[in-house]
């Protein structure tokens, strides 16, 4: 199993740990946007991260972690919903071409499947 990085570590490309010194709102909460864009999945990280203990109380950070969460359950939803239409279309498919078959032989055409 591979080790997931810490959230520190992935948010370290936009060099957050470096305003959390400056105290730079701003930078950081648009930082942590681009980030969470990109893994909207690491959303409770970034809500629970001691690193960005100093920002939490910021509303606007709120609202970037629940927008986050709401993308990745829509992300992990229409994943579930293609894993099971994939899952499904053999059987689909079978059923659909046992329909052709039957209907085929029904009406006498040459090319029935015995």
């Amino acid at each position: 199993m591979t080790k997931r990085p810490s959230l520190n570590q992935l948010l370290e490309q936009f060099q957050i740990a470096d305003f959390d010194q400056a105290g730079d709102t701003e930078a950081v909460l648009k930082l942590l946007t681009q980030a969470l864009e990109d893994r909207p999945h690491m959303a409770e990280w970034a809500g629970e991260d001691p690193d960005l203990h100093w920002i939490r109380q910021e509303p606007r950070f709120a609202k970037i972690i629940r927008r986050a969460e709401l993308i990745a359950g829509y992300q992990a939803t229409a994943d579930e919903a293609a894993a099971t239409a994939e899952a499904w279309m053999p059987l689909a498919r079978e059923a659909w071409e046992q329909n052709e078959a039957a209907n085929r032989e029904e009406n006498g055409d040459d090319d029935a499947i015995a």
